[in-house]
């Protein structure tokens, strides 16, 4: 319930400061089910089990994947659910950071760049990570499968996530 009236708040704070820069905005409506892709659940409706690796969310354990250990105390936990249905869930932990981060003195600048993804001052630059062309061989197959589809099938969906 907090989430929710977190996002009704605001939209509807967005809406009147909208109104007041005398913008065209319309009062915050329903959303249809499907377009929401998560939930978070702040203080209550969750319980954490790390040891077996298990989360419960109303009144059904689930197993997760454990990417990292837990540190510190959990504040809030998101679940989100991506385009192709698979389900993440984010823990969100309050942690002392106290002398982990060194102070060094030096300042270093960085630029983006088009031939070099950030150039720094120092000299020490990153390349690109070029996503695209690492993965445009399988992009390339998987479009021609698609293709070869017949149309409004369970295949084609299939295929298309």
């Amino acid at each position: 319930m907090q989430e929710i009236t977190d996002r009704i708040e605001r939209g509807y704070k967005l809406f009147w400061n909208n109104r007041k820069n005398k913008s065209k905005a319309s009062p915050p409506n329903f959303k249809k089910i499907r377009n929401y892709k998560s939930f978070t659940l702040k203080q209550a409706g969750w319980s954490l089990n790390e040891a077996r690796g298990m989360i419960k969310l109303g009144q059904k354990w689930y197993h997760y994947f454990k990417s990292r250990n837990i540190e510190g105390s959990v504040k809030t936990v998101t679940v989100k659910r991506d385009s192709v249905g698979d389900i993440y869930v984010y823990l969100v932990c309050d942690v002392n950071v106290q002398g982990i981060i060194e102070r060094t003195g030096k300042i270093v600048g960085y630029d983006f760049g088009l031939k070099k993804f950030l150039t720094a001052s120092d000299g020490k630059d990153i390349e690109s990570p070029l996503f695209f062309a690492q993965s445009s061989k399988i992009i390339r197959n998987k479009c021609k499968n698609l293709s070869h589809k017949k149309e409004k099938s369970h295949n084609r969906k299939r295929a298309r996530l």
